[in-house]
């Protein structure tokens, strides 16, 4: 059951790697969205086709990074959301946009690694240093 969990990641892999590939596109994208939510109020039958795929698509990213907090691999979700947290106010700059994309896709590549290759209990790691 964890391995399909850790496969399941290959999504929000994808769409991290496009972020960095392409950043003022899926900026643009993201942002024409949630101007069009939010000054529209809309509900998700009034969107295209593509919206309500990102939508779907973007909510099981984030189911996908709340059950990984119940993973021996917790400390790089909560870092994956605290970054998101604390980036959310500035994404509407691009290079911040590719930044977030950039470190996130190197914490998921480490989540998955970890899993499968590495298993560092990283919380242990990280108590060791201080």
């Amino acid at each position: 059951m964890t391995t399909l969990f850790y496969l399941l990641g290959v999504l929000p892999f994808i769409w991290e790697l496009t972020c960095v590939v392409n950043p003022k596109k899926n900026h643009s994208f993201v942002r024409l969205l949630d101007n069009k939510m939010n000054e529209q109020n809309l509900s998700i039958s009034q969107l295209t086709e593509t919206e309500k795929n990102f939508t779907i698509l973007n909510f099981g990213y984030f189911l996908w990074t709340i059950i990984g907090l119940f993973t021996s691999n917790w400390i790089i979700f909560l870092a994956i959301i605290l970054l998101s947290l604390l980036l959310s106010s500035f994404k509407k700059y691009v290079l911040v946009f590719w930044v977030d994309s950039l470190i996130t896709l190197t914490l998921i590549t480490l989540a998955i690694l970890n899993y499968h290759h590495f298993q560092i209990d990283i919380f242990e790691y990280l108590k060791s240093l201080f």
